[in-house]
């Protein structure tokens, strides 16, 4: 059960994220899932996916041009550069693939390194962070993916004034400024699928 509820939220989270940027929704064409369908026996791992994803779209402007996008095709070769650059930091790491139980460990030392440097400005996210500690302890991924979300939501509410002219309606700004403050203060992700 715990499999088909994997695959399911690989699809649901490809999807979601393609209609983030195109504004389409809510179904994907045959073609579209049959590419996820490659992915998947290719064993992309779904943030790979997603940040690929992101990469095709971020830098597309002007926004019309973005809706004019009606396949996933259109990421195909971010997402197989990822893949690849993925596979490259493995050899990279001598063969040696990162396990379950040692994602949870560098996720939870990254995030004590964290806590234990908060900078006064980020103090809002600690109570966060220190829920998330204890879901990874638990080994709680899809919870600490939420958390993600919720980090996601607390760094643009608290930095959106610092930022002129913003539209709160405006996606792609709000993933750009949190990416940036994440960059900016090294503020971790709590999910194990980043370590």
């Amino acid at each position: 059960m715990k499999e088909i509820n994997k695959e399911k939220k690989y699809y649901q989270e490809i999807a979601k994220r393609f209609f983030f940027w195109t504004g389409k929704g809510p179904f994907l064409s045959s073609k579209d899932m049959t590419l996820i369908d490659f992915w998947r026996d290719k064993n992309i791992p779904l943030n790979i996916v997603l940040e690929a994803i992101d990469e095709a779209f971020e830098n597309l402007e002007p926004k019309a041009l973005r809706k004019e996008i009606k396949t996933l095709y259109f990421c195909n070769k971010k997402v197989l550069d990822a893949y690849r650059r993925y596979l490259e930091r493995k050899i990279g790491l001598k063969g040696k693939s990162v396990g379950k139980k040692e994602k949870f460990e560098n996720a939870l030392k990254e995030i004590n390194l964290f806590l234990n440097n908060l900078p006064k400005e980020l103090e809002f996210l600690r109570s966060i962070y220190e829920k998330g500690l204890k879901l990874i302890k638990m080994k709680k991924e899809e919870e600490l993916e939420d958390l993600d979300n919720e980090v996601e939501f607390l760094i643009f509410y608290n930095y959106k004034d610092k930022f002129n002219k913003i539209n709160e309606n405006d996606d792609i700004l709000k993933r750009k400024i949190t990416k940036e403050i994440r960059k900016k203060y090294k503020i971790p992700y709590l999910s194990p699928f980043y370590y």
